[in-house]
């Protein structure tokens, strides 16, 4: 499998704030959603497919929760783009 050479290292993360919080907050929500097998996953996507998305939301418990959108799914969504700088981000439907 490619995908290891494809996502290189692993990223690490620092905040400008040197604020430990801040970190530890963003590791938790990244243990809770498997972050590091979230990324494989996003990455052979990507490999196969030439692309891969991921949807961001909260679930019952309000917590901050990220998946992948496999590549059989794509014909349920509609990705929308924005070019405008005033625009705050992208979104599907």
């Amino acid at each position: 499998m490619s995908t290891g050479f494809f996502i290189g290292q692993p990223v690490a993360y620092k905040s400008s704030s040197e604020d430990e919080k801040e970190i530890s907050a963003l590791l938790e929500i990244f243990k809770y959603n498997d972050e590091h097998y979230h990324n494989l996953s996003l990455a052979e996507e990507a490999s196969i497919t030439g692309e891969a998305y991921e949807v961001l939301y909260t679930d019952a418990d309000a917590q901050i929760r990220f998946n992948s959108i496999q590549h059989y799914f794509d014909n349920f969504f509609i990705v929308e783009y924005a070019n405008n700088k005033n625009y705050r981000g992208n979104f599907f439907a």
